[in-house]
């Protein structure tokens, strides 16, 4: 009797709850309503790829449909009932319009359309560090050194190309976005690179109505910064050989201390000191900082010397390698790279 009791009390509190809370008693069994949408994959895409254009049918019986698809209006016969279909983006100034023709008994008869608009970005990086004028190759970032990033998007509305300034563009470091979120026209921006690693490097850019977009990435590897030596000749000039043993038949011998890849403050001489040793001992240093002058002397024939470099605006000492000066007799002797 007792436990009939308590049923009966229980029984009646959950009738009341369900009365008081009707939305919230039903809500717990709502479900997700039945919807069918065409999906694009890659979800960015670019000119003159193929793009797979899907069907999703979430919660809809999808056995007996007939689906008829479409390319810029013109059947394409041979997807005829396929759930996807493969769409050719064209050279990215125009749209491509894919439409899906559902018919099924449940469902009755849907179209559903999607507009590709392809569109592409490039990354340029510009590593701020420092390269001579003369040399051939492109400066390397290294790390805990500055890198310019620049993105020329190229997004066309009605076969016009926008411009930057009309484009939002939405950068990442490191998978972390930048600046706040998406800005409008600022296409050019400088990252640090890290300690240790990479630098991965991302931006979408997307047109100002929003029907225009566009993905890229870029990695950037650290590289190691080093000093090479050469020959400075009164005649000539700098000498292209940089070897790591001089061999000379002249009574002196001037040599600078060309820096590659080091960050463009440190390696143009920014708050920047030589300290040069000619086999351990000091050598007075020239206008240049950058250059040291060995004189033969009296002294043996084979000299070490090894600079080093002070910078007080970024708190660093390094050293920047070393090289062997050999004086010799010989006028037909050659430096040893």
């Amino acid at each position: 009797m007792q436990n009939l009791r308590h049923i009966i009390i229980l029984t009646t509190f959950l009738l009341a709850v369900s009365v008081c809370h009707p939305g919230q008693g039903h809500a717990q069994f709502m479900s997700r309503p039945a919807a069918l949408s065409l999906e694009a994959y890659p979800p960015f895409p670019t000119p003159n790829s193929l793009v797979t254009v899907s069907l999703s049918s979430y919660g809809v019986d999808m056995n007996d449909a007939t689906i008829d698809w479409s390319i810029d209006g013109v059947a394409a016969t041979s997807s005829r009932g396929a759930r996807s279909i493969q769409v050719p983006t064209g050279d990215g100034e125009r749209t491509t319009s894919v439409t899906a023709r559902i018919v099924s008994e449940r469902g009755g008869t849907q179209t559903l359309l999607k507009t590709l608009a392809p569109g592409a970005v490039d990354i340029i990086v510009e590593p701020q560090t420092t390269i001579p004028s003369n040399y051939r190759g492109r400066a390397l970032a290294t790390s805990n050194t500055q890198v310019r990033v620049v993105a020329i998007p190229h997004l066309y509305k009605s076969g016009v190309k926008i411009s930057p300034s009309d484009t939002r563009f939405t950068w990442y470091v490191n998978g972390a976005v930048m600046l706040g979120g998406a800005q409008l026209g600022t296409n050019v921006t400088t990252v640090s690179m890290p300690r240790y690693g990479n630098l991965e490097i991302s931006v979408v850019v997307e047109s100002k109505d929003g029907t225009r977009t566009a993905r890229s990435s870029a990695t950037v590897r650290p590289e190691t910064s080093r000093t090479l030596y050469y020959e400075v000749s009164s005649l000539y000039g700098m000498l292209m050989e940089a070897p790591r043993r001089f061999t000379t038949s002249k009574d002196e011998i001037s040599v600078v201390a060309v820096p590659y890849y080091m960050d463009t403050g440190i390696g143009n001489g920014q708050s920047l000191t030589h300290n040069w040793t000619e086999d351990g001992n000091a050598v007075p240093v020239t206008s240049d900082p950058h250059m040291v002058t060995i004189t033969r002397g009296t002294g043996r024939p084979s000299r070490h010397i090894e600079p080093t470099y002070t910078s007080t605006a970024y708190d660093l000492v390094r050293g920047v390698g070393a090289f062997d000066v050999t004086f010799t007799n010989d006028t037909n002797a050659l430096p040893t790279i």
